[in-house]
């Protein structure tokens, strides 16, 4: 007779079951094993503190000719954003407006001193260098630059966290 681990939800978290039966779980009760039964999505609670200093947040409003927008998307999804290690680098995200062609791009840094330590890196001037990562982005990135793409320069605006609210999934 062969055993399966079966992992089993509880009310309060999820515990290892050690089965010895022959017969393994059925996927649904496998793949469900992760929320409780009673629950379709997990649940959130919302913690809202005053934590000066928490975060900051650089961004650079961009407003791309709106024709243009599926190649600004390709130019930064394709490029190597040198970030990888860099102290104090917490997230970046590349945001798409409602109105077209309106696009932040934010990066969010444990301090301001941590970002500006990055705009004085090597790692910075080569990132804004625009090399795309490939070849065939790199023909094509000659062939344009990003100044092209845009109706004017970009926006830069930095903003430091004053007060924040998370969910964190019980």
């Amino acid at each position: 007779m062969s055993s399966f681990l079966q992992v089993r939800p509880t009310g309060l978290g999820l515990h290892n079951v050690a089965s010895a039966s022959a017969r393994p779980a059925r996927p649904s009760q496998i793949c469900r094993a992760a929320a409780p039964p009673n629950l379709e999505k997990p649940t959130a609670t919302v913690k809202e503190e005053q934590v000066p200093g928490a975060f900051f947040v650089a961004t650079n409003n961009f407003n791309v000719k709106p024709e243009r927008a599926g190649d600004f998307e390709t130019r930064w999804k394709t490029r190597d954003t040198h970030l990888k290690g860099v102290p104090g680098f917490i997230r970046f995200a590349l945001l798409r407006g409602d109105a077209a062609g309106e696009y932040i791009s934010m990066s969010t840094w444990n301090a301001r001193e941590d970002f500006d330590n990055w705009r004085e890196s090597p790692q910075f001037r080569m990132a804004h260098e625009g090399k795309p990562k490939d070849q065939e982005q790199q023909q094509q990135s000659k062939r344009e630059s990003m100044g092209e793409m845009l109706q004017g320069p970009p926006q830069p605006k930095l903003y430091e966290a004053v007060t924040t609210t998370e969910a964190s999934l019980l």
